[in-house]
């Protein structure tokens, strides 16, 4: 799906998304960002399939608040055995904010637009609620994120 957006082959991106949709549903192994989701979101908003899209950006948004808030109730010696995969989470949350971003800059309508800026800002907002707590916890322990 990457490389048929990257060759400017939309249709056949959307093509690709939407059998992958059909024969491995997200009810039998659900949505992952190390899977393509994100490269089918890509392909849906291309192609104007944004509820397609938001879906997929839902569910990705649900399971990294889940496992952020997971690991972020360990005590700190598990805490800093894990960060990176905490990081990798906050990482995921600031790639759908960018999708929405995206979404808002290239909607063909106001109303699109809009929305899709609203949603940005939400993203934002909950990036921003688990990334500065992760943050000062990561200098409290001596963790370097640099």
């Amino acid at each position: 799906i990457r490389q048929l957006l990257n060759e400017g082959k939309t249709d056949k991106a959307l093509a690709a998304a939407e059998k992958c949709e059909k024969e491995i549903p997200d009810y039998n192994v659900p949505h992952d960002y190390t899977s393509g989701s994100m490269d089918m979101v890509s392909a849906f908003m291309a192609n104007g399939k944004t509820d397609k899209a938001e879906k997929i950006m839902n569910a990705l948004q649900k399971k990294s608040v889940e496992y952020i808030n997971w690991y972020e109730s360990l005590g700190d010696g598990h805490f800093k055995n894990n960060y990176i995969d905490i990081y990798t989470q906050i990482t995921i949350l600031a790639d759908i904010e960018n999708a929405y971003r995206e979404a808002s800059e290239s909607s063909k309508t106001e109303k699109e637009q809009k929305a899709f800026a609203k949603k940005a800002e939400e993203m934002d907002k909950t990036l921003q609620s688990f990334y500065i707590p992760f943050a000062q916890r990561c200098e409290r322990l001596g963790i370097n994120l640099r």
